[in-house]
């Protein structure tokens, strides 16, 4: 499920659809909302990408703008030329973006999509930032100077309030996303204990609470009596990027569960000391796991196993083996869990400890994998890029297979899929996914409580995250041969049904597009110096 891509030539429009032109000098359309618009750019288009706050950004061969949901522009930037999608990070949850600039006298930016204002920006002559990512609780921006600096600024006031300079023996496990660039995104969440305090994991040996007021350390783990903390002696960082686990915390205890190379680490998350003994824990590498009443669940190499809380033991006399389980997906549905096992689904008996088989193997079209699983009702939902399959999750009968030929990529598209394959996520996408499917099953814990935070005072204000989909939705790039939809383009696909809602014709080979899942609407690009914003039906 993609929402950036790029597109090349100019496509016809549905004769039916208003289309309102626009002269990008005024660009202030009176067009309705909901109304079928096409805008004219002033150069090539070559990025669509939509912010969490319903802007969407535009690059262009001379600048990079902002278009709201009305057509209009907001602002521009002109010192961003020719910006590609793996230039520009949306800060989640937030009205800030990252963008990486290119060339020999480059400067990064953090820019506010609703105004185009910059932040983090001292002023300085020759400074410059590598990544951001912004601390929602304390509504802060953490901009990174080097891999062991860190300086944090007060998003309200554009502010810079200290340097952070966290311990990390190692250097800040980022991972890379544009040259001389890196991202936050794959490493650990912020994991708060209290409003202005958090547990924080930034590279290897590295597990500290802080206080977010101020940047002092609240208390820091101690490494010493555990093997693998150096790179050369096998140890890496615990990013979910690599693989790993989301730490979370047992709300009953408040012990934190956090992956740690080949093993489990418990963790008092009041006072940084360890629960189990330091050669306790050894599970394996830790892909996924599950903080439950009768313990944590964890998924490794060996497949499923329970963990006693108390002492860090196994509690079944053997794991239930999954195919494939380095690969596998782990899906919580009020208690039940399902999982992928070699493509087919398997349901899971946490108190036999036992999995029994509900479908056959699932084989996708096109030679894909599967990379995600989710509940909608009754029904599991496996998908891939251009695939996707419900199964009926009480019977085991699939309801419907979906599959959408892709249209063959360009060079830039090839290009920019190379790029972003540096920052891409491990295929346990679950066990990320804490802000939209709940962190902890246990004592309360779950997405939006005070372990995390999604939005800032902003987004709340604006409703919440317009990139978040939700309701079931996949966009899938192909070529359309009906009557009524001939040509590239792109499908809109529900996934409660496994109907095509609507059809999208572009005439680009390689999609740029972005979708306003709150407002319902798709902006893409339908010509070399247009985009389109269409209603989502």
């Amino acid at each position: 499920m993609k929402t950036d891509r790029t597109f090349q030539r100019a496509g016809k429009r549905a004769a039916k659809a208003l289309i309102l032109s626009l002269a990008f000098a005024g660009l202030q359309a009176q067009a309705p909302m909901y109304a079928q618009t096409t805008v004219a750019m002033p150069d090539a288009v070559n990025l669509i990408k939509m912010t969490d706050a319903g802007i969407a950004l535009v690059g262009t061969d001379e600048a990079l703008h902002a278009i709201n949901a009305e057509s209009n522009e907001v602002w521009r930037h002109e010192k961003l030329k020719k910006v590609e999608a793996e230039r520009v990070e949306v800060l989640s949850g937030s009205e800030l973006v990252f963008v990486s600039d290119k060339g020999m006298l480059a400067r990064n930016r953090v820019l506010n999509v609703l105004d185009g204002r910059e932040y983090a920006n001292t002023g300085a002559k020759g400074e410059n930032i590598f990544g951001a990512r912004v601390v929602h609780g304390t509504n802060q921006l953490w901009v990174m100077q080097g891999q062991k600096r860190v300086q944090v600024w007060d998003i309200a006031s554009n502010t810079m309030v200290y340097d952070l300079n966290p311990d990390v023996p190692h250097g800040m496990a980022t991972n890379k996303s544009a040259a001389l660039t890196a991202t936050f995104q794959g490493m650990q969440p912020i994991t708060y204990t209290g409003k202005s305090s958090a547990i924080v994991h930034l590279g290897l040996a590295h597990l500290a609470e802080y206080d977010l007021s101020n940047g002092k350390v609240k208390w820091a783990f101690d490494w010493k009596p555990y093997k693998g903390t150096k790179p050369d002696k096998g140890g890496t960082a615990s990013n979910p990027s690599s693989g790993f686990a989301v730490m979370k915390i047992d709300e009953s205890d408040q012990t934190l569960y956090f992956p740690f190379n080949e093993q489990l680490i418990a963790v008092d998350a009041k006072n940084g000391q360890p629960r189990w003994d330091p050669k306790g824990g050894k599970t394996g590498k830790v892909f996924d796991l599950h903080v439950l009443d009768q313990g944590i669940l964890i998924l490794t190499m060996k497949g499923l196993q329970m963990i006693n809380k108390a002492s860090g033991e196994p509690m079944w006399d053997k794991p239930i083996k999954l195919k494939g389980a380095d690969e596998s997906l782990l899906v919580d549905v009020n208690g039940t869990f399902y999982a992928v096992s070699k493509s087919a689904i398997v349901k899971v008996d946490l108190d036999k400890g036992t999995a029994t088989p509900l479908t056959e193997k699932i084989k996708f079209a096109g030679g894909e994998s599967f990379s995600q699983l989710d509940a909608l009702g009754d029904l599991l939902v496996l998908q891939s890029e251009q695939n996707a399959v419900g199964v009926n999750r009480k019977t085991g009968e699939v309801a419907y297979t979906v599959y959408y030929k892709p249209p063959g990529q360009g060079a830039l598209a090839i290009a920019q899929n190379m790029a972003l394959a540096a920052v891409a996520m491990a295929a346990t996408m679950n066990s990320q996914r804490i802000n939209s499917t709940g962190g902890n099953t246990t004592g309360g814990g779950s997405a939006g409580t005070v372990r995390y935070h999604q939005y800032t005072p902003a987004m709340m204000q604006s409703g919440g995250s317009a990139t978040t989909s939700g309701n079931g939705v996949s966009y899938m790039s192909t070529k359309f041969k009906e009557a009524d939809a001939n040509g590239f383009g792109v499908a809109r696909v529900d996934l409660n049904t496994g109907e095509t809602t609507q059809r999208f014709v572009t005439g680009q080979r390689d999609a740029v597009y972005d979708v306003d899942a709150q407002r319902g609407l798709i902006f893409y690009k339908s010509g070399k110096e247009e985009i389109t914003i269409s209603a989502i039906r």
